[in-house]
C-alpha cells in the first residue's frame, strides 16, 4: 500500500493515470489543446487591445482637431464646430467606456474608470462651451487628450 499524505485522496490514482500507456496520449492531447487554446485567447486579447489603442488614438486626435477648429472659428461658425466637437466626444466616450481586454459587460477592465470618464467629459464639454478667448480651458482639455494618446503610443497598429 502506498502511503498518502493527509488530505490527499487521489494521489495514487493520478499517478496511475499519468504512468499508464493507455492514458498517456489523452493526457498529452488534453495538455496541448489547453495550451493552444490559452495561446489563441491571449493573442486575441492582445489584438483587441491593439485595435482599441489605435481607435483611442485616432479619436482623441479627431477631438483635438475639432477643439482647435472650434477655438479658431468665427462667431457665426462656432455652433457648427461645437456640434462637430460633441460628435467627436461621443465617439471617444464610446471607446473609453469599453472593456479593454474582453469586451464583455460582466468581466474585464475598463479603459478608464467611470470617475475618470466623468471628469474627462466635464473637461471636454467645458472646452466645447467655452467662449472664444478662453485658451486655458482648451489647453487643459488638449493636455488630457494628449495623455490618452501618450498612453496608447507604442500599442498603435494602423493595420489592426
Amino acid at each position: 500500500m502506498v502511503p498518502r499524505a493527509p488530505g490527499c485522496l487521489a494521489s495514487a490514482g493520478n499517478r496511475a493515470v499519468q504512468d499508464s500507456d493507455k492514458y498517456r496520449v489523452l493526457v498529452l492531447g488534453a495538455t496541448l489543446t489547453l495550451t493552444l487554446a490559452g495561446v489563441a485567447a491571449s493573442l486575441k486579447v492582445y489584438a483587441r487591445f491593439r485595435k482599441l489603442c489605435t481607435a483611442l488614438n485616432r479619436q482623441a486626435q479627431s477631438l483635438l482637431r475639432s477643439l482647435e477648429e472650434l477655438e479658431d472659428a468665427a462667431d457665426d461658425d462656432r455652433t457648427k464646430h461645437r456640434q462637430s466637437a460633441r460628435r467627436a466626444w461621443d465617439t471617444l466616450h464610446e471607446l473609453v467606456v469599453t472593456k479593454a481586454d474582453t469586451g464583455f459587460s460582466i468581466a474585464g477592465v475598463f479603459v478608464l474608470p467611470p470617475a475618470a470618464v466623468e471628469e474627462l467629459e466635464q473637461v471636454v464639454m467645458t472646452a466645447v462651451e467655452a467662449d472664444r478667448g478662453d485658451e486655458g480651458v482648451h489647453r487643459f482639455a488638449a493636455q488630457r487628450l494628449r495623455a490618452i494618446q501618450e498612453a496608447c503610443r507604442g500599442r498603435i497598429d494602423a493595420m489592426a
